[in-house]
């Protein structure tokens, strides 16, 4: 999933409330390092507190509505960014549309961003 959202054009970005001892089995994890890495811990913000999100739309450079969150709590992953205006939905809502079952009441971006990824899949 992470190379088809890189080969769309796509930006990264995790934003977490990680606890600080978490961090580097975090980055180890991952296939390379995202655009923005923004932790509760360093931020001095958790989510769902509505600055999260804007300091992780000012990293990425881009407008909250050019953003799209997901994560599995609805509180700190879908109201607080919405709270922004941000796009945001369920990791299972995303992971279902990545598999080409977008939703039919999603709105016209969301329905976009995972045409742009499933253009980048098929390459």
């Amino acid at each position: 999933m992470w190379s088809a959202l890189r080969r769309a054009g796509l930006k990264i970005a995790i934003c977490s409330n990680l606890a600080y001892s978490y961090e580097q089995t975090l980055i180890d994890q991952l296939p390379d390092s995202p655009d923005a890495l923004v932790l509760s811990f360093r931020a001095g913000l958790m989510k769902p507190q509505h600055e999260i999100y804007r300091l992780v739309c000012r990293e990425l450079r881009l407008q909250p509505s050019e953003v799209l969150f997901t994560g599995d709590d609805l509180e700190a992953d879908v109201f607080g960014p919405g709270a922004i205006d941000a796009l945001a939905m369920p990791i299972e809502e995303f992971e279902s549309s990545y598999s080409g079952r977008v939703s039919f009441f999603a709105p016209s971006e969301v329905v976009d961003l995972f045409a742009r990824i499933a253009a980048a899949k098929a390459r």
